[in-house]
């Protein structure tokens, strides 16, 4: 973003979007993310309420996907 550099920590499906198994740890999903949790160091010091520290919350607002 920006240039600023972050890490990935959590990935947050839409349970409405089914997904496949493929083994114990590995589901294949066929939907929208409901949100991606990502830690930057441009946000130390920053705290949201129920979020871990300097992290944010990123949720799609609307995605178009042309076929």
């Amino acid at each position: 973003m920006n240039g600023a550099g972050y890490t990935g920590l959590e990935v947050i499906l839409d349970r409405v979007y089914l997904g496949y198994w493929v083994d114990d740890d590995v589901i294949l999903h066929f939907g929208l993310l409901a949100g991606i949790l990502l830690a930057l160091e441009t946000m130390s010091g920053i705290y949201f309420a129920g979020l871990p520290p300097s992290t944010i919350l990123l949720m799609p607002v609307s995605t178009k996907i042309e076929c």
